[in-house]
């Protein structure tokens, strides 16, 4: 049902093509950024789309915004969960706006 963990080169390999640069920051935004990245991609698998799609998707979501944010605490949560969290709020922005 989830789809695979993706590789670290995968992630790399993607960036390095967007030509994002994640030197020069500390810990805990490379983690955040490892794990915004992480998430790009699961999200392109899960649905079947390129990863700039996905990351076009990922930063309209309101999911990205608390990710960013330290007080809402998504970003001790696990991958899978917030994909999940991603994924029902792309469903529901569509389902709105499809009906306005």
């Amino acid at each position: 049902m989830f789809p695979q963990p993706i590789c670290n080169r995968q992630i790399h390999a993607f960036c390095r093509h967007r030509r994002i640069n994640y030197g020069g920051l500390n810990m805990k935004d490379t983690v955040l950024w490892r794990k915004q990245s992480q998430l790009v991609m699961l999200l392109s698998n899960a649905l079947n789309i390129t990863p700039e799609e996905a990351l076009d998707k990922f930063y309209t979501t309101d999911t990205y915004k608390k990710l960013s944010s330290q007080k809402f605490g998504l970003h001790l949560m696990s991958d899978m969960y917030l994909l999940e969290e991603l994924i029902a709020e792309l469903s529901a922005n569509k389902l709105t706006t499809t009906t306005i």
